[in-house]
């Protein structure tokens, strides 16, 4: 009937201002465990609620407390166990990026109460590697690559340097942030090709926005385009885009490459010559290729359709719509036309019958123009004719 503390154990830190599961193991199911928790090297006891003799664990909520020499003891039939002595101390969190250049990234941080020091961890091969010490609360990381997955985390140390838990790590942003690189030219906003193509009709030119967010001017760049793994298309430009300012782009109008009925990725990217910020000059986008095709004379009257579902219709997708297609919402529109039957949800809004069969089993198609939906566009594409 003897009893194991398997936690905390001795040298374990516990992090304020969290909840803790304390665990132990012992033999039998039906006398019930005393636990008690002594936060001064076990000179007082606090004794808590009697836990159930068939379980082997206690919650406990640990405020914004600072202990260095705690202890632990569960108790049941005499037979006794302690474990300690383990810390309960404050750990750094709230990380927040001061700023991020091509080479370097700022971080900050919350003072800790009791640290005397701070860790100062990043992603290596494998493990978070210690890379510096600070007293301050904000470290400068230098020597970094522009694109690199790079993750940073930091570790309080009290007074004797002994280290509290870990702060979650956070990752380095992928854009500039209060930073300004020399040369830095990005693909602002794709004009052409929109969301949706239709196969019956020719590719349109590819049409984008490039904009210089570097401090020095750009005289000529690389720009071009990729579609899903195909080779890209690469053209050099001769213009030059002073800093802030934009340039539109069209290139000639070719086959784009795209495959039919299928999500395409469709990249654009600009880079400067002396480009000092690789992970913003490309812009991609999901573009679908379709298109159903029919003869004239064409007809369709929705009855042999299924009705689409009548829950949320303002959020809810209706993707079947005989030969038609509804456009994808929130990329291409807001709402979609729905197939319905037996008269629409609101009252006065929609046809009580169908209008082919004369009755509620009929179906027609719908726009809900009530609630959420008010002012909401809906785009439906019919087949290529």
């Amino acid at each position: 009937d003897s009893i194991r503390i398997t936690y905390p154990l001795a040298g374990d830190v516990l992090t304020s201002d969290e909840s803790h599961r304390f665990r132990w193991d012992a033999l039998g199911n039906t006398d019930p465990f005393t636990v008690s928790l002594s936060l001064d090297s076990g000179m007082t006891w606090n004794a808590y609620p009697a836990v159930s003799g068939d379980r082997r664990y206690f919650d406990l909520g640990l405020g914004d407390t600072l202990f260095l020499h705690c202890f632990l003891r569960v108790e049941r039939n005499g037979q006794l166990a302690e474990s300690g002595p383990f810390r309960i101390q404050h750990a750094a969190d709230d990380l927040e990026v001061l700023f991020n250049c091509p080479d370097s990234m700022g971080l900050a941080w919350p003072p800790v109460e009791g640290a005397s020091a701070y860790v100062m961890h990043r992603l290596g091969a494998q493990y978070m590697d210690s890379v510096a010490l600070t007293s301050d609360t904000a470290f400068v990381f230098t020597g970094l690559v522009p694109g690199a997955a790079d993750w940073f985390a930091v570790t309080a140390l009290d007074a004797l340097g002994r280290p509290s838990r870990r702060s979650i790590a956070i990752p380095r942003p992928t854009q500039l942030q209060n930073c300004q690189a020399g040369q830095d030219l990005f693909v602002e906003s794709v004009l052409s090709p929109g969301p949706v193509l239709l196969q019956c009709q020719s590719d349109p030119a590819v049409r984008y926005v490039v904009r210089n967010g570097g401090s020095h001017a750009v005289e000529g760049f690389a720009t071009g385009f990729q579609v899903n793994g195909n080779a890209p298309v690469n053209v050099q430009m001769t213009d030059t885009i002073a800093p802030g300012d934009s340039l539109l782009v069209e290139l000639p109008q070719q086959s784009l490459g795209m495959a039919n009925n299928v999500t395409n990725l469709f990249r654009v990217f600009a880079s400067s010559l002396q480009e000092q910020f690789p992970p913003n000059d490309t812009l991609s986008m999901e573009v679908l290729r379709t298109g159903n095709f029919a003869w004239i004379p064409l007809q369709e009257n929705f009855d042999n359709e299924v009705a689409c579902s009548t829950s949320n219709v303002c959020d809810t997708p209706c993707d079947e719509v005989g030969l038609f297609r509804n456009a994808m919402n929130g990329g291409e529109d807001d709402i979609d036309w729905r197939v319905d039957t037996a008269g629409t949800q609101t009252a006065d809004t929609g046809p009580a019958l169908d209008h082919t069969m004369g009755d509620e089993y009929g179906r027609y198609i719908y726009l809900e123009a009530s609630g959420g939906c008010t002012q909401q566009e809906a785009l439906l594409t019919g087949p290529c004719l």
